[in-house]
């Protein structure tokens, strides 16, 4: 993110509105691109963490190969919606008001696909994988009360626990 901070620097001290069009739309696409890419991030964190308390007897999810291909795929999907912005010709601009090349909010079908795509989307994921995990670990009930899932209990709570404090800071 600081490097498309970074890259941007040029059009945010210049107060010069003609701006390069090619300059402007690899700006918004690799600054898009880039916070697209943390959003996807977080939704990898929730599917390991889903996969590792509330999944944990399918040892296929937990292997190293399986955390690979969510993390590719973390970084491949915000790569083929932000880049297909690109075709778009209006979809990236320079935005006079915060002196910054990005998605404008004046073409609605770009900041619909962005909004949609990479936030809204993976946010509504994001928190129903924590709402599965939460709503596994508070259902104690159902599983057999010996030591080993009584342990399993305590530190998948306590796992939660420490997710929430994250996840909320």
């Amino acid at each position: 993110y600081a490097i498309s901070c970074f890259i941007q620097t040029p059009l945010m001290i210049s107060n010069n509105n003609n701006i390069n069009l090619l300059f402007c739309q690899l700006c918004g696409f690799f600054g898009q691109y880039i916070a697209g890419t943390q959003i996807f991030t977080f939704l990898a964190q929730a599917i390991f963490r889903y996969f590792a308390t509330v999944l944990y007897r399918q040892k296929i999810l937990l292997t190293f190969r399986v955390n690979t291909i969510i993390i590719i795929l973390g970084w491949i999907i915000p790569l083929i919606i932000t880049a297909s912005l690109l075709v778009l010709p209006l979809a990236y601009q320079y935005e006079p008001e915060s002196r910054i090349c990005f998605t404008s909010t004046k073409y609605l079908l770009g900041a619909l696909i962005i909004s949609i795509f990479i936030f809204f989307m993976p946010l509504t994921i994001i928190i129903g994988l924590y709402g599965l995990i939460l709503w596994n670990l508070t259902h104690f009930d159902r599983f057999q009360s010996d030591a080993n899932n009584i342990i399993r209990y305590k530190r998948n709570i306590k796992v939660f626990h420490n997710i929430l404090l994250i996840v909320a800071i």
